[in-house]
């Protein structure tokens, strides 16, 4: 998916998605320029939207103008993030550059050793430049000798270089924050209720 438009790809409708050695570049929207996955606040667990990304899956270049310059997660809907080689990198948003996640489900699990691109070198220009959270819920999962990588994001006008997050639960077990800087509070990470 390369130099699309309206965001390189839309899930909605409870679907299903794994994306295995995919790369999703350039797009544009308002919302989501990369992806973005739209839940039903309704759903059960198990019938949400859901998003699977392995292998050498990477999202890059994307801008959007509001939220989610990688990907914007919704409504109950779930991301995961699987190994060492998925990346979120290099996207630009007002807010949550890499991922804006809002009322989303987050889980990010590394099982193999030495992280090759993770989450990095995304820029908000206000706030949550790696990650951007809301009212929902995230678990980073390390193997013991390798962590899963924020680094290098930032949040240039704004609060939570690293990680911004709202009224979200966080579960972070080998969990590394590089690099990160914000122009006002929490290069690394800002939490508020």
């Amino acid at each position: 998916f390369d130099r699309a438009a309206s965001g390189a790809l839309s899930l909605t409708d409870r679907v299903q998605v794994p994306l295995s050695d995919t790369l999703v570049r350039r797009g544009t929207a308002t919302n989501g320029g990369g992806i973005t996955v739209d839940g039903d606040a309704l759903a059960l667990i198990g019938q949400r939207t859901l998003l699977v990304m392995d292998g050498s899956s990477r999202v890059e270049d994307n801008i959007a103008s509001g939220l989610g310059g990688g990907i914007h997660c919704i409504d109950g809907a779930e991301v995961r993030l699987l190994g060492r080689d998925v990346g979120v990198v290099s996207n630009r948003a007002q807010n949550g550059d890499g991922l804006a996640l809002i009322n989303c489900v987050f889980d990010w699990t590394n099982p193999a050793s030495g992280a090759q691109f993770g989450i990095s070198a995304n820029d908000a220009l206000a706030t949550g430049g790696g990650i951007l959270a809301s009212d929902g819920g995230m678990r980073f999962a390390g193997n013991g000798s390798a962590s899963v990588v924020l680094s290098g994001n930032s949040a240039e006008n704004g609060s939570g270089g690293g990680i911004f997050a709202s009224g979200t639960q966080i579960n972070a077990d080998g969990l590394a924050l590089l690099a990160n800087r914000a122009g006002f509070e929490g290069g690394g990470m800002l939490l508020t209720n």
